[in-house]
C-alpha cells in the first residue's frame, strides 16, 4: 500500500525552512546596526584647533633678484572652522601688521591678512598653510596696489 505524504512531512519540512531561514532575520537586523557604524565613518574629520600664537620666518620674493626674510608671528583666533586674529612680519625695510580672517578645513589653514601699518600702502596676503600639529608651513601671495602691492613667499611656522 502506497502512502501519501500528509500534513505531517509538511510540517517537518516547513520546520527545517523556519529554523534555517531565522539565522537569516537576525543578519538582516546586524545589517541594520551596522549602519550606526556607516554613519560614523562617513562623519568629517575633527577640525583641527589652530588657536593660539604661531612664530617663524617668512621669506618673500618681490621681484626676480630681490627677496626678505623675517620673523613672522600670527596670533590666531578659532569659533569651529573661522579663524581671525592678527600678524606681523618684519622684512626690515618694511614691517606689515595688521588683521586676518579666513577658516580652516582639515588641516588646510586659508586666510587673508590685511596690512594696516608697517607698510606704506594698504595690501592684503592671500594665505595658504599646511597644519601639522605644532607646525604650520606655508604660501602667501601679496595682492593690491599693482605697483606697490607684490610679491610672495613662503614661511614656517611653529606654535608657541
Amino acid at each position: 500500500m502506497l502512502r501519501r505524504p500528509g500534513l505531517g512531512w509538511f510540517a517537518i519540512l516547513l520546520g527545517i525552512a523556519l529554523v534555517t531561514c531565522a539565522p537569516m532575520g537576525g543578519l538582516a537586523q546586524d545589517y541594520e546596526d551596522d549602519s550606526a557604524v556607516t554613519a560614523l565613518k562617513k562623519q568629517p574629520p575633527p577640525i583641527v584647533q589652530v588657536a593660539g600664537t604661531w612664530q617663524g620666518t617668512a621669506t618673500q620674493q618681490d621681484d626676480p633678484g630681490s627677496s626678505g626674510t623675517g620673523p613672522m608671528t600670527l596670533v590666531l583666533t578659532q569659533n569651529a572652522k573661522k579663524i581671525g586674529g592678527s600678524f606681523t612680519i618684519d622684512f626690515g625695510d618694511q614691517t606689515p601688521s595688521g588683521w586676518l580672517k579666513g577658516n580652516i578645513k582639515n588641516n588646510t589653514l586659508s586666510v587673508t591678512l590685511h596690512a594696516t601699518s608697517g607698510t606704506d600702502h594698504a595690501c592684503t596676503a592671500a594665505v595658504v598653510a599646511t597644519v601639522n600639529g605644532n607646525a604650520m608651513s606655508g604660501t602667501f601671495l601679496v595682492k593690491g596696489n599693482r605697483k606697490h602691492c607684490k610679491g610672495k613667499g613662503t614661511f614656517d611656522l611653529q606654535r608657541q
